[in-house]
């Protein structure tokens, strides 16, 4: 599957309701939103978070989440 940056990151915001210039997930989503979002993600793009990728501080943001996502598809 080959999607760019700008694409991951729209189906990321609009999943989560944030707006264009949040940055930042943890700030926004509580635990259990995070999590959702994290399943969502996984069934979306048919990858596998690792507890590698959930102890990264990278999974903490939206730009870092797409870097992630993007190596495994």
């Amino acid at each position: 599957m080959k999607l760019e940056n700008n694409s991951i990151k729209k189906i990321i915001i609009k999943h989560t309701k944030l707006n264009n210039n949040s940055k930042s997930l943890v700030d926004h989503l509580d635990s259990l939103q995070f999590l959702k979002l994290m399943i969502f993600l996984e069934k979306k793009f048919k990858i596998k978070f690792s507890e590698k990728d959930f102890s990264s501080k990278k999974i903490q943001n939206i730009d870092g989440l797409v870097q992630i996502i993007k190596k495994k598809i």
